[in-house]
């Protein structure tokens, strides 16, 4: 397949209208003091379809505002103070280190880091649109986002909940290990012991109160998702709690949650769950999809979704997260790459589990590897396969199970919604790029040209 015709810049909207930055990625050497290191850097292409920022940053992330809109974007680069952009690509301000990321709506958390083998960083709270320090560095000061209007912070003295616009605060017991607080929970994990200790200790739930909600028992425990938590009981059994803290789903030797990639990270889908009984899998409502003993099941980390379940007799299954929709697969094909791709497994002579076919599964069209390969979904449209063989170039297969004249293939997602690619980011020979689903460029440029000091 060739390298498809640009004509030029093409328009990449969001989902939702208005202005919008997408991130370019080019890779670079740096001498590091003792040997070459490669980095990546950092760009944005606005939505007529031009880069509107050059190549210079080192990391970024997407900032939103109390409706869950982005509203900002937070990028970073050794020796400068980080950069707040708004979604034109225009410095709105800047941080007071060089380390950022996003705080609650409209601020901004800044970090020095001290020690980062160590994690002995000190961390700050800044307003983005007045520059107003609103909780200075101190020393041993964590901050963790816990949701809109509040952050927990961790001091040598202890820890307490912050209204960082108000100043209250509210100290609690137990030091939280997953602050993130999504709707409808009731509170968050907290362990008895402050982090980075030696000796181990018991978990249980803080509330916004301040005072304990689920007193420690357990070995560990999860934050809330789609309205449960996986939690270790002393006696290394794994279960669920609901929101009022009652025990549900059943107990198990394991429990993994099957993650899909959202704008803003990741979010739970379903549950791969193992027992004396078996593998089972149970949807993000705990409902059994797969009964448990009924097949060997696996789950693609990078799938969105993705899982295999290969009975007794070797017939496999595609099994999609979270709508929990089981499909059966070409036979040969036992591997769930995607939703729209399974692949065959082969075992190479270092004991590595590869593919060799890739089947598309809307069409039918089987292509074969031109070696063992390692194959990674890139969201529904594209797969990039690997050859363990250094020598041989990664394939990129697109919906069709056509191999293409891509070299790589990453997805983009839209921040504004709540997942789904909208944009790839592509190299093909001596250029690199945007492109839509269909294959065709909006963003071009020449992967030599030279990026700003």
């Amino acid at each position: 397949m060739e390298v498809p015709d640009y004509s030029g810049p093409r328009r990449m909207p969001a989902s939702v209208s208005g202005p919008m930055l997408w991130p370019t990625s080019t890779s670079v050497t740096v001498w590091d003091g003792g040997a070459d290191d490669d980095i990546s850097l950092y760009g944005f292409v606005g939505v007529t379809g031009k880069l509107v920022v050059p190549e210079r940053y080192e990391g970024y992330a997407y900032c939103r505002d109390a409706a869950g809109r982005v509203s900002f974007v937070v990028a970073t680069a050794t020796g400068k103070k980080a950069d707040v952009l708004d979604l034109t690509g225009k410095v709105i301000a800047h941080a007071p280190s060089q380390e950022a990321s996003c705080g609650p709506p409209g601020l901004v958390v800044f970090t020095r880091v001290i020690d980062s083998e160590s994690g002995n960083v000190l961390d700050g709270i800044m307003d983005v649109t007045s520059g107003a320090i609103l909780l200075p560095h101190a020393a041993g000061r964590k901050v963790a986002v816990v949701h809109a209007g509040t952050v927990d912070v961790t001091e040598k003295k202890g820890t307490y909940f912050l209204n960082p616009r108000t100043g209250k605060r509210t100290p609690h017991p137990g030091w939280v290990t997953d602050a993130g607080l999504e709707p409808g929970a009731p509170g968050l994990p907290a362990s008895t012991v402050r982090p980075n200790q030696s000796e181990a200790g018991l978990s249980g739930y803080v509330g916004l109160n301040g005072k304990w909600l689920a007193k420690p028992s357990f070995t560990e425990a999860s934050a809330f998702q789609n309205g449960y938590a996986v939690v270790q009981s002393a006696e290394s059994r794994y279960t669920f709690l609901d929101t009022r803290f009652h025990r549900s789903g059943g107990e198990w030797d394991s429990i993994d949650r099957v993650e899909s990639r959202v704008s803003d990270g990741w979010k739970v889908v379903g549950y791969l769950v193992s027992g004396d009984a078996g593998q089972s899998l149970l949807g993000p409502d705990l409902r059994v999809i797969i009964a448990p003993g009924a097949a060997t099941i696996a789950c693609s980390w990078d799938g969105n979704g993705a899982c295999s379940a290969v009975a007794a007799d070797r017939s496999a299954s595609l099994v999609v997260l979270p709508e929990g929709t089981v499909t059966a697969m070409p036979a040969g094909f036992t591997v769930a790459v995607s939703g729209s791709f399974a692949a065959d497994k082969v075992v190479t002579d270092d004991d590595d589990n590869g593919a060799s076919r890739v089947v598309a599964l809307r069409s039918g069209n089987a292509l074969a590897l031109d070696g063992p390969s390692s194959c990674q979904a890139v969201a529904t449209a594209w797969v990039v396969c690997k050859p363990f063989s250094q020598v041989l170039p990664p394939v990129v297969i697109d919906a069709g199970g056509r191999r293409t004249a891509f070299a790589t293939a990453e997805a983009v997602d839209d921040p504004t919604s709540s997942g789904g690619a909208a944009y790839y980011w592509v190299v093909a020979g001596r250029y690199q790029g945007f492109i839509d689903a269909s294959g065709a460029w909006r963003y071009r440029e020449s992967r030599y040209t030279r990026v700003e000091e």
